[in-house]
């Protein structure tokens, strides 16, 4: 291994020496915002189509409530359960149907439209409307709620709790 002190082809200065160092791409929070703010916008389209999508589905199989409970902690996270009732209060099994749902990338700049089954479109879309509004929840202490399909309603609702560890220190 050649010591860098004396290796020509080493990067060093020299005392004197007025090389400027390496220019590193700036990072510019304003691009940072625009792009949040694009995926924001883009997710939020997808939300909307695939709901218009979802919900149809849903009430011609009798479905009246579907709930998704989703737990995460030290950045990794998932689907708990999912059931499905009908407007009874009754367990009702998801049909084998397949759905198309859009799904856009992680800056928002593509919208792609994925095949998959109910069930799996059911999660994808949960989890689109977690991220939606708590960006990250998995990470940490983490977080865990339901999302609740509420079909002859044609409303989706989030219930979330995230995790934190509190702290405290006295002396007396």
């Amino acid at each position: 291994m050649s010591d860098p002190a004396h290796d020509k082809n080493a990067p060093h200065s020299a005392p004197g020496d007025i090389t400027p160092p390496p220019v590193v791409p700036a990072v510019s929070i304003d691009r940072i915002f625009a792009e949040m703010a694009q995926q924001s916008r883009t997710l939020n389209a997808c939300i909307a189509v695939n709901k218009a999508r979802l919900l149809p589905i849903l009430s011609a199989a009798c479905i009246a409530v579907v709930e998704v409970d989703y737990c995460g902690e030290g950045d990794s996270g998932g689907v708990e359960g999912m059931s499905c009732r009908n407007s009874d209060n009754d367990p009702i099994d998801l049909h084998d149907t397949q759905i198309s749902l859009q799904t856009c990338n992680w800056n928002g700049e593509h919208v792609t439209e994925r095949e998959q089954s109910l069930a799996d479109g059911i999660e994808a879309f949960a989890f689109d409307v977690i991220e939606s509004r708590y960006a990250g929840w998995e990470n940490n202490d983490g977080a865990s709620g339901i999302v609740r399909f509420l079909v002859a309603e044609d409303r989706i609702e989030l219930e979330h709790g995230t995790k934190s560890i509190h702290y405290d220190y006295d002396e007396f």
